[in-house]
């Protein structure tokens, strides 16, 4: 469905950023429209239609182009050429040719495996798996492993075969009743060529076809909507979970256009294969020679224990994408009592070795579009996902593991990194910032942000580079060859539609999107150009390849002639010793300040481009303006909640309580993420005049309300806390969570200052971490346990050798009995019963 036109209504889900609440609430019934029929706005949110010609300089949107199915937008946007109309067009491009099945491989159903067939069939086979002293034995062993386990998982596993024809809801009964209306048909269209249709006993055998096709048709429907309750009916089994999946729009093919590159238009399979690989593993300059500075001492590297693997398996989720092997990290999961020890000793010895083996560094590479980009006739509005052997991701766990606990546990990273670490958020990361924007603002400050974008971050990772960091932070030398290993001789195949390419070599493989070691080694990769002081007269603050700096001083300009002369030199010369590249007409730079003659002052100049201060700036999700109002954070956030709750009205038959959780789950913490940097509790009467709207509409939905129907009432009939209520409680929740945290945690540096900013009236503006206090009891805050999230090593023993779980109450007496008399501490738990457990 698509549907363009003059609209002549004001919202946040399409308008600009400064929109009065009255014409918001005008624009109900509209809204209401595309929450009953699912449709989204087509054009960028905040692009001006109309421009008035009776009053030059003001415009607004309120032409659009809106659909059910934005999977097939190619672009959309404004017709430039003008012809006196003070509508502006819009030009729409679709994806509406022709469509095959894909064909792909036939589905297993791993819950009807055979799996102690299947484990001890490749156990037998593995008995005696031989020496695995050569990378070359290593190679044959993963291979052999790798293609037994796959032969006897389709051995033993039954396919799914869904017919393209079959559905859920057709029934055993509705199948007898459609060969009654078949053989009625048959009878009529015999009497038709033997006596013809005039004839009564024709017409009679007709008049029986009809009705009896007639109550099929019917039956088929209620059996639809009877299959759809019960599917929902189980939600507490999990199925509410999946039905919530259906809120999001399906791609179901993920056809791509035509690509243009340059001049050319691309049609053929292979040049778009080829167009995306230069667009996603661009040529990066060489890195320069760095001499390595050696750490004081190596740490200790510990033997990969059994117990280890199998922590990281356990936390690895079952049902990921495989890689080329077809095998998801579930059958791990399944055979590990019966190959645990192969396993092991295949990591033990790739470690050893120093040596990722081959098969485990060829991914394949699945092209996803960017949501909300313009134009997807591009190569840069596609983004690569790198589906890896699960096998081999399970060993990139275990390294990953180890990394995270070395750099916790000896303190190898800057605080200002918060990406990929345990007890560090985004959250965090922001209120760092707006603790020193509202610190520097105390004292009549000017903030300078600048926001830097590296392009092709982790495909853009130097190995050499990456080895001289970890050296220099005493990585084990053992965990450093295997890690070379890993980043080296790395291969791919690139698919979409139904074309995949032959799997070839990458010459600038960097760090694999969607290895779970690539974080943490991004995070040693770039620790020395984020580690940075944050003081009275600046900071840095990075979240993995997020990095942003900033300076504070009197004027604009004094802070961008520091930027310019201190930070931009450092930055380009850490991406010529890296060989990384700054994108620097992405680069935002914002003077944070209320001074208003200092919001646009001055520019800076980064790899011979200019950059010009903006309006806002997105940071890890939020938007920063000139003056911290947070307008176009809130239009934004109610936007986005705006397009979760029309997906949420796509569900039929739900329960209100279904709806509710479903709503709380969904849609709530897209209003309400990192609030406490842009909310204050005790105030924002404007901010919550936007956000209600956005509840309202998910509770009339809820409830099956009149739309007239006060606020208030539905908060209470709903069981749902006003939105001013849940803000607060957010903020209250999150302080209390920081308060958990170790004091040499940063963010206790914020925490402190708060509290002591609570009882200051001297600055013009509220800090609301400090306003957010101001709600609570600080004694109390004083007494909640300090909780540590440096991990613990991982090659340590299990706390419990043996852990038994009886649902037989004498038997579960008689085997405490026997662990009572037999071991030197016993632990008792007690927990009620839930579904037999």
């Amino acid at each position: 469905l698509i549907l363009a036109g003059d609209f002549n209504r004001h919202h946040p889900a399409w308008g600009s950023n400064h929109i009065q609440p009255r014409f918001i609430e005008d624009a109900g019934e509209l809204t209401n429209f595309f929450h009953d029929h699912g449709l989204q706005s087509c054009l960028p949110r905040g692009t001006a239609t109309f421009w008035s010609l009776s009053h030059p300089g003001r415009n607004s949107t309120i032409d659009q182009t809106v659909t059910n199915r934005p999977d097939l937008l190619i672009k959309c946007h404004l017709y430039h050429d003008n012809y006196g109309s003070d509508h502006r067009g819009t030009y729409s491009e679709w994806y509406l040719q022709a469509r095959r099945n894909l064909t792909t491989k036939p589905r297993k159903a791993y819950d009807r495996a055979d799996w102690e067939k299947i484990g001890k069939e490749i156990q037998d086979l593995f008995e005696r798996p031989g020496e695995l002293d050569s990378t070359k034995a290593l190679d044959t062993v993963v291979d052999r492993l790798t293609r037994t386990t796959a032969r006897a998982v389709d051995k033993h596993t039954p396919d799914l075969r869904p017919s393209p024809y079959s559905k859920r809801w057709f029934t055993a009964d509705l199948k007898a009743q459609q060969n009654d209306v078949n053989r009625l048909r048959r009878k009529w269209q015999e009497s038709c060529a033997e006596v013809g249709r005039a004839d009564s006993r024709t017409m009679a055998m007709f008049e029986d076809m009809r009705q009896s096709r007639r109550a099929w048709t019917r039956t088929i429907e209620k059996a639809k909507a009877s299959h759809w309750k019960q599917f929902l009916d189980e939600a507490g089994e999990g199925k509410l979970w999946k039905a919530a999946t259906y809120m999001k729009p399906r791609d179901s093919w993920g056809c791509i256009p035509a690509l243009k590159v340059g001049d050319r238009e691309l049609v053929d399979n292979a040049e778009k294969a080829q167009a995306f690989m230069g667009s996603f593993f661009p040529s990066m300059a060489p890195a320069q020679e760095e001499a390595p500075t050696h750490a004081p001492t190596e740490i200790r590297w510990h033997p990969i224990s059994e117990v280890e693997v199998y922590r990281s398996l356990k936390a690895a989720k079952g049902t990921t994408a495989p890689g080329e092997d077809g095998l998801p990290t579930l059958i791990w999961k399944r055979l590990w009592k019966y190959l645990g020890n192969i396993i092991t000793r295949i990591f033990t010895a790739s470690i050893e070795l120093g040596y990722h083996p081959q098969r485990w560094r060829s991914a394949r590479i699945v092209v996803l579009r960017k949501p909300g980009k313009p134009d997807y006739s591009l190569p840069g509005a596609y983004r690569p996902i790198s589906l890896l052997n699960t096998l081999g991701k399970l060993l990139e766990a275990v390294m990953a593991r180890r990394l995270s606990f070395f750099a916790e546990h000896y303190g190898l990273l800057p605080d200002t990194q918060f990406g990929g670490r345990p007890g560090r958020t985004t959250e965090q990361a922001l209120l760092m910032l707006a603790n020193a924007i509202d610190r520097a603002w105390y004292r009549q400050k000017v903030v300078t942000l600048v926001a830097f974008d590296l392009k092709g971050a982790f495909n853009g990772v130097n190995k050499t580079s990456l080895d001289v960091r970890l050296q220099s932070k005493g990585i084990p030398s053992v965990a450093r060859r295997w890690i070379a290993s890993f980043m080296s001789g790395r291969q791919a195949s690139i698919g979409f539609d139904d074309y995949q390419t032959e799997v070839v070599p990458l010459d600038n493989a960097g760090l694999a999107q969607g290895s779970p070691l690539s974080p943490i080694l991004f995070a040693f990769f770039n620790c020395d150009l984020v580690d940075q002081p944050v003081d009275f007269h600046g900071g840095a603050s990075a979240f993995i390849d997020d990095y942003f700096r900033w300076q504070v001083g009197w004027s604009a300009e004094g802070n961008l002639a520091k930027i310019q002369s201190e930070d931009i030199p450092r930055i380009e010369a850490w991406a010529e010793r890296t060989g990384s590249c700054f994108a620097a007409e992405k680069t935002e730079l914002i003077h944070i300040t209320r001074k208003r003659k200092e919001q646009n002052q001055g520019q800076l100049i980064m790899n011979g481009n200019v950059i010009k201060p903006s309006t806002t700036a997105k940071l890890l999700g939020v938007i920063f303006d000139h003056e911290l109002r947070w307008k176009e954070h809130v239009q934004q956030a109610v936007k986005r909640a705006t397009k979760v709750n029309i997906a949420l009205g796509g569900l039929r038959q739900l329960r209100p309580e279904q709806m509710r959780q479903l709503y709380e789950a969904c849609v709530t913490p897209v209003v309400d993420y990192a609030s406490t940097v842009w909310h204050d509790p005790l105030r924002d009467k404007t901010h919550l005049r936007h956000l209600r709207t956005v509840q309202r509409a998910a509770l009339i939905r809820v409830l099956s309300a009149f739309r007239t129907v006060a606020t208030t009432a539905l908060d209470v009939e709903a069981h749902v806390l006003p939105t001013h209520l849940r803000l607060r409680y957010r903020a209250q929740n999150t302080i209390t969570r920081l308060h958990t945290l170790p004091q040499k945690h940063p963010i206790w540096s914020a925490l402190r200052r708060a509290q002591r900013r609570r009882n200051n009236r001297g600055s013009f503006a509220r800090f609301p971490l400090s306003e957010a206090l101001k709600t609570m009891n600080l004694e109390r805050l004083q007494e909640i346990e300090m909780i540590d999230p440096t991990p613990l090593p991982p090659w340590r023993k299990e706390a419990f050798s043996e852990i038994e779980i009886e649902s037989d109450r004498e038997i579960a007496l008689e085997r405490a009995e026997v662990a009572r008399s037999t071991a030197d501490i016993v632990v008792y738990s007690d927990a009620s019963g839930r579904e037999g457990h």
